[in-house]
């Protein structure tokens, strides 16, 4: 596993590289992140179309630096529909 920030805008959040994906560990108060509704333990499943269900952390850490919009599909514990 690694660990370390990503950018959700800015230093906004945290997420971490698990075996079955990308999760989210930490998000900044007032950050992009939390006005979007991104929670901590939220899976990114895509952004912006991109799976991010088999990427390593490094590069999901370049791609969404890379991009100043982001369209995240997250899966969440408990919701099962949008």
């Amino acid at each position: 596993m690694s660990s370390n920030r990503m950018a959700f805008g800015h230093e906004a959040g945290t997420a971490i590289e698990c075996l079955s994906g990308i999760y989210v560990t930490e998000i900044q108060e007032d950050s992009p992140a939390v006005k979007a509704g991104i929670r901590i333990h939220d899976k990114i499943l895509q952004c912006n179309g991109y799976d991010f269900t088999m990427v390593t952390h490094k590069k999901a850490v370049t791609y969404i630096k890379k991009n100043t919009v982001l369209n995240m599909l997250v899966a969440r514990k408990g919701v099962t529909q949008t």
